[in-house]
């Protein structure tokens, strides 16, 4: 059996629901229930009769009334009790006529926003214009319009369906129809180049969610990242013991420090390392530089594989908010060189933490580049690396867009300045005290 469908009692619905998931069913049918929304207007033993009419169905049944004043509603609910000494179903109905309710409202609109809620089987309408209000009642299993529509037409014999969701199924569903027995399926079929195309999007979507995607790199990829991050860490360890590093200017306070993505080596100088988080990008070079960075004790966010980063950007703001120092890399690879992105003051202003320029020197006679990192150097021979640091600057919580770009320009002349002081100056600054 694939599929079970069609109305029941309570056994038969607490079976469906037993099976549920091992196979398909149409819903859930619980007792059956009418609402009727009624102006003063109506005919009071009419409606009394079409809410026993429902109510001699089971002792579960329901019926529900709303209308527009208590003197109605008791003129219904004596009628109904009336005809209930004659019923032949009296001793069904009268136990669920008894739990069975009746809402007097102010006006129409509040009718609608108790039916609505309710989402009974069977809505009936039964006031003034009734047709004109219909598309306002969203949630009924089958909706009967005009006194001269009776609930009881439906169970037997005007034509619609006539199993119908329950219990306030309706809200989310209709009674038993051709879609029922209908599945619907979805294929598709790539090409190879767009399947190329549409890598990049999936693997940007996957780094936002922080899974590992089967698209990230190529095996030969992978092993190269592997055979590069080696040599790098290896290195960065070798280097960090042969280095004499001197700061100077080193903040005293919490900061995000800005600096040249060609200038990682001044990571080496961080006094903070264990409390320091780097952001760096999720490409190809990025993910050795990181893996090198991470060696130095240092910890690293990243962002998505399409550079997107911006879950890295919210990691990184929640770990200054803890305490932590950041650095950012602010001109990654393969975009313009020494130039300062928005990006980092957006941050700054977020968190409240201010901005330390950090720009790094060291003399050697040769040096390890890469073009991919900007011409990233590494200096092979140097003994003494300085780190000049400049002074915190602070962006206001209420900074506009105009006064973000002032900032940006400010770190941006401060660490080309910083840059040109360091190569021009290094003798001097290295024999003056931190």
């Amino acid at each position: 059996v694939d599929k079970i469908v069609g109305p029941g009692n309570k056994y038969v619905t607490y079976a469906k629901k037993y099976v549920y998931g091992k196979c398909s069913i149409d819903f859930l049918a619980g007792p059956s229930e009418v609402l009727v929304v009624a102006d003063d207007n109506q005919n009071p033993e009419l409606i009394s009769a079409d809410l026993l009419a429902q109510c001699e169905h089971d002792k579960d049944a329901r019926g529900y009334l709303i209308c527009f004043s208590e003197d109605f509603a008791n003129k219904v609910i004596k009628s109904a009790e009336k005809q209930l000494e004659t019923l032949a179903t009296k001793e069904i109905a009268q136990v669920a006529f008894k739990n069975s309710t009746a809402v007097v409202v102010d006006n129409l609109d509040e009718a609608i926003e108790i039916s609505n809620l309710r989402a009974p089987e069977h809505l009936e309408l039964m006031f003034e214009n009734s047709e004109n209000f219909a598309d306002k009642f969203t949630n009924y299993g089958s909706l009967f319009i005009g006194a001269n529509c009776a609930e009881v037409f439906g169970d037997y014999c005007s034509g619609t369906n006539h199993v119908l969701p329950t219990n306030n199924a309706a809200k989310y569903t209709g009674g038993l129809s051709v879609f029922d027995f209908v599945k619907i399926q979805t294929y598709q079929q790539i090409s190879k180049d767009y399947a190329k195309e549409l890598s990049k999007l999936a693997s940007h979507l996957a780094g936002q969610e922080g899974d590992k995607m089967r698209f990230e790199y190529k095996d030969s990829e992978k092993r190269q990242i592997r055979i590069y991050s080696f040599f790098a860490v290896l290195l960065f360890k070798l280097k960090s013991l042969t280095y004499w590093y001197k700061n100077i200017n080193y903040p005293k306070t919490q900061c995000i420090f800005a600096l040249w993505h060609a200038h990682q080596c001044s990571l080496y100088s961080l006094e903070d390392r264990e409390d320091t988080y780097v952001m760096i990008s999720r490409s190809k070079d990025g993910e050795i530089v990181a893996r090198a960075t991470e060696a130095m004790g240092i910890k690293t966010v990243r962002g998505s594989l399409t550079r997107g980063g911006a879950s890295a950007t919210l990691e990184l703001v929640n770990k200054i908010k803890e305490g932590k120092f950041g650095a950012i890399t602010i001109d990654g690879p393969k975009g313009p060189k020494r130039v300062v992105k928005k990006g980092i003051v957006e941050i700054a202003k977020m968190t409240g933490v201010p901005i330390v320029p950090m720009s790094w020197w060291c003399p050697s006679i040769g040096f390890l580049k890469f073009k991919t990192w900007d011409e990233f150097r590494f200096p092979l021979f140097g003994r003494l690396l300085i780190s000049l640091y400049g002074e915190p600057i602070y962006v206001p919580k209420d900074a506009d867009d105009e006064k973000i770009e002032e900032i940006r320009k400010e770190i941006e002349d401060k660490l080309n300045s910083q840059y040109s002081t360091l190569k021009k100056d290094f003798k001097k600054l290295a024999k003056t005290k931190n």
